[in-house]
């Protein structure tokens, strides 16, 4: 079976709370029932790219926001028997906190 997932954390890459450690476990998981698993997550500026050194596919996704294409480049790591997917869009994924800062939300 081909299972690919999709979420904002993933342990060890970024984790905020506890969703990262679910995503990871189930990750594994299905890994270890012999299942193909792919997560895709954002490529945040506070990955450390010297520790999990992905691949830079050359290919990019595009999507529709606020009324306007936006882009990201597909950088691939594989970790544990997990393909990892990580979507570079520095615009969004740049930013020196995840969802937002001073415990406010970013307003996109």
């Amino acid at each position: 079976m081909n299972i690919v997932m999709v979420s904002p954390e993933m342990v060890p890459f970024v984790k905020v709370g506890g969703l990262a450690d679910v995503v990871s476990s189930l990750s594994s998981a299905r890994h270890r029932r012999k299942e193909n698993v792919s997560e895709i997550l954002p490529y945040y500026s506070g990955i450390d790219r010297q520790k999990f050194p992905a691949r830079d596919t050359g290919k990019k996704v595009q999507a529709w926001m606020d009324g306007a294409p936006r882009e990201a480049a597909i950088w691939s790591y594989d970790f544990d028997g997990v393909h990892v997917v990580l979507l570079d869009h520095r615009e969004f994924y740049g930013r020196k906190e995840i969802y937002g800062v001073g415990g406010s939300d970013y307003p996109d």
